[in-house]
């Protein structure tokens, strides 16, 4: 289990989707990354590989597969050296079908039985439909087939094994492949960021262990910078949010004080049961702690008609600590005068109310992976070349090339390690250099920039900070949008959701500020607010939902039998 932070962080396509994700988050092991001296046996590794392995055919094949259309054609995608080299390696071609109409395309392929050899799902495909595919026979059962995907069996082996429900179907089965995301930036979507000097200065630091943990240390060092830094500076608020308004960070700030994670809409905390999380005890905790923070000064009263651009941009002229701002936002030119990556990543937090820290965000989800057409003509061909692209460092396609280099391309070509631990990435070359597709399965082509002269570690890709989320609970995301409804629990939802919905966000804001009559701690004020949206049909929606949820839970039961 060594190399697992290096290992996981290259091995799956998710890797930057958001921030990175990524332009995504889940779990990490801290095993300890391996030696230096171990680059022998990994080369030795490599020409055994390819001596058993490749090429995967003789003769020059090609596989069809399904994308989603994210600004991409055929022949740039040809372009990228990772999918060049891993061409020449395996003699397989891919041709790339872009699919503008994504959902719609699955769907009709799925109708006429004319699917491709793999498709990169996206989020065309809901996990309850994966599910549906899977046992009406159209996607493969990779569960059944891991004695010919070694390489995802040794990163599924590293991977928390109570995690597993995040990727595989209420059935047990496994109709995608798991998406990794063990980058820095896309463990940044589930957690807050912070700026490491700032906290240092206050005296707090990863080397110290006192970084907070619960949302009452958050508060008490977001306190001492706004005292500290918020003295000279009238712009200086301690926590700001990306998106406007006081959601701030709802994707670990407000799993910190209950089971629930959807902060706006419906969710389960039993894995049976259907709530609308802005009625929820966990709900008013977590309203109560933004209060409290807007009440001393900690958000900027200018939140709320502040737009995206204008609070990342406060965000990057450092006049906040800490922040919900996703990390894709950020690259090495805004700490050129400091020379080194300076925003850190805090885990999900605990409080009071709650000390198990979760998150729903997981850097796995087979919803937004790859699925295999059983009946490909060249099946056990697709189920190699996709298991290649998990590869880890020990177990290499080639020389320099595994499944982090569907990201970056090959190791001491298009970019080495910049640091002993094997924590940051120093691309080579001149100019721009498009290596491939970030590593791993949930396809996000990534544009990687190379530092103008080769050598200077302006462009770094760090992985997570060692230990942040080595003990964080992964639940299994909850989304109404993926129950299927008759057509009079639709109705009933369209009727009434719309403006339950609208009045409990108008209420956030007033709770936040402390409008009279939204007193958040005082139980007339609650009760009234929450007698108000019950009264607006929340229980006939709560019970549509419900009806539909349990006809999920049903059918998914059935299909596991």
């Amino acid at each position: 289990m060594r190399n697992v932070k290096t290992k996981l962080m290259s091995l799956a396509l998710a890797a930057l989707l958001l921030a990175g994700l990524t332009a995504c988050g889940g779990g990490e092991s801290s095993t300890p990354v391996s030696e230096p001296s171990q680059a022998s046996s990994a080369s030795s590794a490599a020409s055994e590989t390819e001596k058993s392995t490749y090429p995967l055919s003789e003769e020059k094949i090609t596989l069809k597969a399904y994308l989603p259309d994210w600004g991409w054609d055929q022949e740039e995608l040809d372009s990228r050296s990772f999918i060049q080299k891993y061409e020449d390696l395996t003699n397989v071609h891919v041709e790339w079908q872009i699919q503008p109409e994504w959902a719609q395309a699955v769907q009709l392929a799925v109708s006429s039985d004319t699917l491709p050899d793999f498709l990169f799902l996206g989020s065309g495909v809901s996990k309850s439909d994966l599910l549906k595919y899977g046992d009406a026979g159209y996607f493969l059962d990779l569960a059944q087939n891991m004695d010919k995907l070694p390489n995802l069996a040794r990163v599924m082996a590293v991977y928390p094994s109570e995690n597993a429900k995040v990727y595989t179907s209420t059935d047990g089965k496994l109709y995608a492949f798991p998406t990794y995301t063990f980058t820095y930036s896309g463990f940044g979507q589930m957690g807050i960021s912070y700026y490491i000097d700032m906290a240092e200065e206050l005296g707090y630091s990863e080397e110290k262990g006192n970084l907070p943990t619960t949302v009452d240390e958050l508060y008490d060092m977001m306190a001492a910078a706004q005292e500290k830094f918020g003295a000279d500076n009238p712009d200086f608020y301690a926590a700001r949010t990306q998106w406007g308004g006081v959601a701030m960070s709802t994707k670990s700030i407000f799993p910190a004080f209950g089971p629930l994670n959807n902060f706006s809409g419906f969710d389960t905390g039993d894995g049976k049961t259907v709530e609308y999380v802005r009625t929820s005890d966990q709900y008013r905790h977590y309203v109560s702690f933004l209060r409290k923070c807007y009440a001393n000064g900690l958000f900027d009263p200018n939140s709320f008609s502040s737009d995206q651009t204008a609070n990342v941009a406060a965000v990057k002229s450092r006049n906040s600590i800490v922040t919900d701002v996703e990390l894709y936002n950020f690259s090495m030119d805004d700490f050129a005068d400091q020379g080194k990556w300076n925003v850190g990543v805090l885990p999900p937090l605990t409080s009071e109310y709650y000390n198990t820290p979760h998150t729903s965000y997981a850097g796995v989800g087979a919803a937004s992976n790859t699925a295999i057409n059983p009946k490909s003509e060249y099946l056990d061909i697709v189920i190699t070349w996709l298991d290649g692209l998990y590869a880890d460092e020990e177990h290499p396609l080639t020389d320099g090339l595994w499944g982090i280099s569907a990201w970056l391309g090959q190791q001491g070509v298009d970019w080495e390690y910049a640091d002993e631990a094997k924590t940051t990435y120093r691309m080579l070359g001149d100019g721009d250099s498009q290596t491939g597709f970030s590593s791993g399965l949930s396809i996000v082509w990534q544009k990687v920039i190379a530092p103008d002269d080769g050598t200077y570690t302006q462009y770094q890709y760090q992985t997570a900070n060692k230990k942040t989320f080595d003990t964080v609970q992964v639940d299994v995301a909850f989304n109404v949008n993926n129950l299927t409804l008759t057509d009079e629990e639709s109705d009933i939802v369209s009727t009434y959701l719309a403006d339950i919905n609208s009045f409990a966000g108008g209420s956030n804001v007033k709770f936040v500020t402390g409008e009279s009559g939204y007193d958040i701690d005082n139980d007339d004020d609650w009760n009234a607010y929450v007698k108000q949206i019950t009264d607006m049909h929340l229980n006939e929606v709560l019970g549509a939902y419900q009806a539909a949820y349990s006809r999920y839970l049903e059918e998914a039961a059935a299909l596991s039998k």
